[in-house]
């Protein structure tokens, strides 16, 4: 019955500590996290940690998971009851707004780092579909006007040789 931040205590005091490795191996051996239920959060955890060890290519292989599981998400019937029910710690994790983003920005700066920067391009433009996603779907979004997006937007498309596009993302950062 313990909190998620309490059962993942040891792999986030490992994060803050810098100790990337032990915090990996902590979130292997999280049982709460190795349920099917939490393999969403898992996956994107495990492409946070692999990231900052510099293993992009993995990084990028779980981050591409989640992607898969987010754009495949819906609610089922069994689902909806344990949470409406029983206990809304029983229902499968779902990504919130900023880790749909999150996802984008990882994989953009991996593919940065594989010197893959179409790859890095496809997710600059995922993070714009998913703002105007977002707009669309709440009328508002905050992160439509978010600084960093844009200035990544920038260097990716500076990095394609899109110095038209690159002018616009950077201007629209300021």
């Amino acid at each position: 019955c313990a909190t998620y931040n309490k059962q993942a205590s040891s792999y986030y005091t490992y994060l803050r500590q810098g100790d990337y490795a032990k915090a990996a191996t902590a979130l292997d051996a999280n049982k709460l996290l190795n349920k099917s239920r939490n393999r969403l959060l898992y996956l994107l955890e495990r492409g946070k940690v692999c990231h900052l060890l510099h293993q992009w290519d993995s990084s990028n292989t779980y981050l591409n998971e989640a992607d898969h599981m987010i754009e495949d998400a819906s609610a089922s019937a069994k689902d909806l009851t344990l949470g409406t029910l029983i206990n809304p710690m029983m229902q499968s994790d779902r990504a919130e707004s900023f880790e749909k983003y999150l996802v984008h920005y990882y994989k953009a700066l991996n593919y940065l780092q594989l010197a893959q920067p179409q790859e890095a391009l496809v997710e600059a433009r995922r993070i714009s579909l998913q703002t105007y996603a977002q707009q669309d779907k709440a009328g508002k979004n905050k992160y439509a006007e978010d600084a960093f997006a844009l200035m990544l937007q920038g260097l990716i498309y500076e990095r394609n040789n899109d110095i038209n596009n690159a002018f616009i993302a950077y201007r629209n950062a300021v």
